[in-house]
């Protein structure tokens, strides 16, 4: 999993304990919805590997908003200038070692 972030306290915490988990939900009503759990390692990427992913991972933004809407969005062509207007993004991966869901569909 890949992701960026600019400096502050989540990547301080990150910094200081690299175990992380991530949790991603979709929830539709009390009886319907379905998550999954993530466990890993906080990586920090530096140098040309940390804009190689961030480059990547604009793209494949891109072809996502290209597929489902049928659009293509112009704002991506720009996401790499933005971000690095703003500061130098602190890009990261995390190394998955288990991933666990749950779900409910009454």
């Amino acid at each position: 999993i890949i992701g960026y972030s600019a400096e502050g306290h989540k990547i301080d915490a990150m910094r200081k304990n690299d175990l992380v988990s991530l949790e991603v939900e979709e929830i539709k009503s009390v009886n319907n919805w379905r998550s999954v759990n993530v466990h890993g390692t906080f990586e920090e990427l530096q140098g040309i590997d940390a804009k190689y992913l961030l480059h990547e991972f604009a793209q494949k933004v891109k072809k996502l908003v290209e597929q489902k809407e049928g659009s293509h969005p112009e704002f991506i062509s720009e996401f790499s200038s933005k971000l690095y207007g703003q500061g130098i993004p602190i890009v990261y991966r995390i190394n998955i070692q288990e991933i666990t869901g749950k779900y409910r569909n009454s």
